[in-house]
């Protein structure tokens, strides 16, 4: 197995942050980077092992010598990433989690993208399905390619940091914040700002794999409310941000800002918080300059939240409704 440092210069640097993944799962997150329409010199695969019970490095010695493997205290995501970000010595980046898969023939036309346009990021969609249908024909060139700001105003971002392969020099200081939930939510659109040119393919090449005991998926109550609170520190993170750019960056990060309050209040509906906890967050959310939101012709689902939000008693309702569904589901089981 390589080490990092003995790496040649690639095209791509595959970065894997790995803790506590399941080794069938890690197998195939790997073997589906080197099953990719690349040679061995382009490709760099990076696997930062963050303080996993049992190390990984003997799991991917079967794997080859193209395997760099790295181990450290663990430290969360947001710091395995960060030290991929330091390791990788290929133009572009790549992150793949270790219990999720690149979908080879899809992600060939990502790489065929690349290689015409350079571009500064391209973007792909991710899917629950590992064996998604894919154009049998490279994708058509487009014939310009907007600038990140300019994708911004016209698009909702795709959260996840996997979702996108991007060139390391647009980088410059930005690195995943630290001790953060749902830090992707603060990296993305701050990689989008620096980005002169994004190529958007409509090609699922990416498996997300469902994981019951995601953090996510945790509903109980301390887990629920680091992720909302979290989620608030974003979009204050954000705010603060916008307000030292120029306006068209400004426009392009306060649509997103918007859009990341309305999927907060989603989310806080969704929860069926006690609804004192409910109104607080709420309250929360006005305090900070996100509640109501803007009326903005974002999205058909943007427009309706941002009408509800400013009619207290139709947010009302609306809780009531998602009470009720949670009555009605607890009744069945019984």
């Amino acid at each position: 197995m390589q080490t990092p440092s003995s790496c040649a210069p690639p095209l791509i640097s595959f970065v894997v942050p790995v803790y506590n993944v399941p080794p069938r799962w890690l197998e195939a997150c790997i073997r589906s980077i080197l099953a990719l329409p690349l040679e061995a010199s382009m490709r760099e695969i990076i696997v930062v092992d963050d303080g996993s019970r049992e190390p990984v490095a003997p799991q991917l010695e079967s794997l080859g010598a193209g395997v760099c493997c790295v181990r450290q205290p663990n430290r969360g995501l947001s710091e395995a990433r960060n030290r991929g970000i330091q390791l990788a010595s290929a133009a572009y980046i790549q992150f793949v989690d270790a219990d999720d898969c690149l979908l080879p023939h899809a992600y060939a036309h990502c790489i065929r993208a690349l290689q015409a346009m350079r571009p500064d990021i391209v973007c792909f969609r991710l899917t629950r399905s590992c064996k998604p249908s894919a154009p049998s024909v490279p994708l058509a060139v487009p014939a310009s390619l907007p600038s990140g700001t300019d994708y911004m105003l016209h698009h909702n971002l795709r959260a996840s940091a996997c979702g996108y392969l991007f060139r390391k020099d647009i980088l410059g200081g930005l690195r995943f914040p630290s001790g953060l939930l749902h830090e992707d939510e603060d990296f993305t659109p701050r990689l989008f700002l620096a980005a002169r040119t994004v190529c958007d393919l409509p090609i699922a090449a990416y498996y997300y794999r469902p994981v019951p005991q995601s953090i996510t998926s945790d509903t109980r109550a301390p887990r629920v409310a680091r992720r909302l609170d979290s989620k608030q520190q974003v979009l204050v993170r954000l705010s603060r941000l916008a307000v030292t750019l120029p306006a068209h960056e400004r426009a392009a990060l306060c649509r997103r800002i918007a859009q990341l309050s309305m999927d907060l209040l989603a989310d806080m509906l969704r929860l069926r918080l006690p609804y004192d906890e409910f109104l607080r967050r709420v309250e929360l959310l006005r305090q900070e300059g996100f509640y109501p939101l803007p009326l903005k012709g974002y999205t058909f689902r943007y427009c309706l939240f941002a009408w509800l939000s400013r009619w207290k008693t139709l947010l009302f309702m609306l809780y009531r409704a998602e009470k009720q569904a949670l009555f009605a589901e607890n009744a069945h089981k019984l």
